[in-house]
């Protein structure tokens, strides 16, 4: 609804007192909440002055957040996500809405679970919002604007990608933005000027996937002995390719997350699909995977491929050590 307002006020540096971020583009929405970062902390206030809330947060733990200034930003960034009806804060701000202060931005960020519209105190809050806050509504691109993005980040990295090449990638990787800048990052590192459709079938996460289900799988059940050898034939087969296979390797665990939340909550793989915008079978095969997996199990594995990426990313670290830890470590 109101992106363009949002967009304007990071424009002019200026946020408002209270957002409400929601959508199907979880990208978009993660790229936005960055630039709100941006404009109020630098890396020493971000540590102190981002504060992040959940669906469990009591409102007392809210309050205790608004009573005390920054430390060392202007403002505070108070992100609550993912809060259902059933969460106090929704019902405790409506109530209180003379909370909101200057010194605080509060932002709350729809993921996976939304307040429902049907319960009283739902619908209370959702009018609370429309009167207070700063409504924002970040839905997937139409084809045409995803292809001009999939264009420019190319571009960024010094790369050219015909029309026919990006409308292929799309068709390969589908439409999920955080999918496709994972693949836009690989093909750039394998490509020396053009990506074309050759490298998109070559390392395209399609083709690499079979291998990383089937070694997430082992790392799931814990057979570690499975997971490398397959791991040892996966770098075999593209020796020079480690990046761009722990890449993938990474994407696809955040890629059973969000099947695992969804299921989760009810939804059947249609559903999932239609959410995610994977085709039903491949949801379907996945849903399998995490018949016997919770929620925790998914966390750990989440957390330490994110460690593996900063590592990679941030070291001149031996990239098939840091998988073969990651698997180690994970299977645990």
């Amino acid at each position: 609804m109101s992106l363009e307002q949002l967009k304007n006020h990071i424009s002019m540096k200026k946020l408002d007192r209270l957002y409400y971020i929601h959508g199907d583009e979880s990208y978009l929405k993660h790229f936005y909440l960055s630039e709100m970062k941006k404009i109020l902390f630098n890396e020493e206030s971000v540590g102190f002055d981002f504060i992040k809330l959940d669906a469990e947060t009591s409102s007392d733990e809210l309050m205790n957040c608004l009573s005390t200034f920054p430390v060392i930003a202007e403002k505070k960034l108070i992100l609550i996500t993912d809060v259902t009806e059933k969460s106090e804060i929704p019902a405790f701000i409506t109530k209180n809405p003379d909370i909101l202060c200057d010194d605080a931005v509060i932002v709350f960020f729809e993921e996976t679970c939304s307040v429902s519209k049907k319960t009283r105190d739902g619908a209370a809050f959702h009018d609370f919002l429309k009167k207070n806050a700063v409504d924002v509504t970040i839905n997937k691109l139409d084809d045409s604007t995803l292809l001009k993005w999939i264009k420019k980040q190319c571009k960024l990295r010094n790369r050219i990608v015909s029309d026919m090449a990006a409308k292929y990638l799309i068709q390969v990787t589908g439409t999920d933005m955080f999918a496709l800048l994972h693949e836009c990052e690989k093909l750039s590192a394998f490509c020396d000027k053009e990506i074309t459709t050759e490298a998109i079938d070559t390392i395209s996460v399609k083709n690499s996937e079979i291998n990383v289900f089937n070694i997430t799988d082992a790392i799931l059940k814990r057979d570690i002995r499975k997971a490398h050898k397959l791991s040892a034939f996966f770098f075999s087969n593209a020796a020079n390719e480690a990046v761009s296979l722990c890449g993938v390797l990474f994407w696809f665990a955040g890629k059973i997350y969000k099947i695992k939340t969804l299921k989760d909550k009810g939804l059947t793989s249609s559903q999932i699909s239609s959410e995610l915008g994977f085709s039903e079978s491949d949801v379907y095969r996945n849903m399998k995977l995490l018949e016997n997996i919770d929620i925790a199990r998914l966390d750990t594995f989440i957390d330490k491929c994110i460690e593996a990426d900063l590592m990679i990313k941030s070291s001149p670290a031996d990239t098939e050590a840091v998988l073969t830890s990651l698997i180690e470590e994970s299977a645990l």
